[in-house]
């Protein structure tokens, strides 16, 4: 797994005021969200946790006192996202399917919570999309699982602007629709197309103010071309 360097790791904390140590806080109320995600784009697999006060939307939480949380062994490092939100996080190269999170709180008291991943990927060829019809794209992988949902988004290429967005929650199905009232919305030209496979659910083991685990699987972007 890839940390950050100690100093890189000092000079994001910077601006972290916002978060609370969690030692000023009873050590049962804190909220747990791990999160591992594999993103085909970069080709890199993220684990990523956060602590809350209280719940999801309480008060973050910066680890004091001992306190500390590994994936697979591995220390996570601190990291002050652009949105000021701190997350504890490391990243390794390639596709990594699963693993384990480990989180000791400042008592001493330690939750373990497993996270695996369900590869989805786009065919081998692409058509163009007509924006004046709909459009099936039949991925490949599993079929949609239990709390799951496979989401497609398209953006204009080189643009992080959003053109649509589409998502299948249907247990067992193996196709999403490109809806032709959505494709209408779109002008023509290339666009790129990002296809993920999502599914949160409760956290196994977690204080009793509870937890969550997120597994997240991004395939490599695609590019097709709109046509009217």
């Amino acid at each position: 797994m890839r940390t950050l360097p100690a100093l890189a790791l000092a000079a994001l904390l910077v601006g972290c005021d916002m978060a609370q140590p969690s030692t000023d806080v009873n050590q049962d109320r804190i909220f747990t969200e791990y999160e591992l995600a594999y993103l085909g784009e970069e080709g890199v697999t993220r684990a990523r946790t956060q602590f809350n006060f209280g719940g999801p939307n309480g008060t973050q939480l910066r680890l004091d006192g001992g306190a500390e949380v590994t994936f697979d062994g591995d220390r996570l490092g601190v990291v002050e996202s652009i949105v000021n939100l701190l997350f504890y996080e490391t990243e390794s190269a390639g596709e990594n399917l699963g693993g384990t999170f480990r989180y000791t709180d400042a008592d001493g008291n330690t939750f373990v919570n497993e996270a695996a991943l369900r590869p989805i990927g786009f065919p081998a060829t692409l058509d163009p999309l007509d924006n004046d019809d709909p459009y099936e794209l039949t991925w490949t992988g599993p079929a949609v699982g239990e709390d799951e949902q496979v989401g497609v988004t398209l953006f204009r290429i080189g643009t992080e602007t959003e053109l649509a967005v589409f998502a299948q929650r249907t247990e067992g199905a193996t196709s999403i629709i490109l809806t032709r009232t959505q494709l209408q919305n779109v002008q023509p030209g290339e666009v790129t197309l990002v296809l993920t496979r999502e599914r949160t659910r409760d956290a196994d083991e977690a204080p009793s103010v509870g937890g969550s685990v997120k597994e997240t699987y991004q395939a490599p972007h695609q590019t097709v071309t709109v046509t009217d």
